[in-house]
């Protein structure tokens, strides 16, 4: 098949599946935005670049982890330099337990 016609069948279905995804999903214009941008890429609404998982195993679709990541942006904005450093160690799996470690810090 000529590449030009499997490239416009393939944007004509993600098309397709987003907006099918748009109408069962909630989402804010932000939201929106970047998801329509990612999909205007030529990728999925289902998929992710970063290829993150729950915790079940299951691939997560591009909003969750868009939100994911907007939530740690949130987070370190309300964090001292310091508590930052401390928070992102925490989602990289380490173990904190120095006097540095405060209750203030998400997770």
């Amino acid at each position: 098949m000529n590449s030009r016609i499997e490239d416009h069948t393939s944007t004509e279905l993600l098309i397709e599946e987003l907006k099918a995804y748009e109408a069962i999903t909630v989402m804010t214009d932000a939201e929106k935005v970047a998801l329509r941008k990612w999909v205007s890429d030529g990728n999925s609404a289902y998929e992710n670049g970063s290829l993150s998982c729950g915790e079940n195993g299951r691939p997560l679709n591009f909003l969750e982890v868009y939100r994911y990541e907007q939530e740690i942006i949130e987070n370190l904005t309300k964090l001292t330099p310091q508590d930052q450093e401390v928070y992102l160690a925490k989602l990289h799996g380490a173990n904190i337990t120095s006097d540095t470690a405060t209750d203030e810090i998400p997770l």
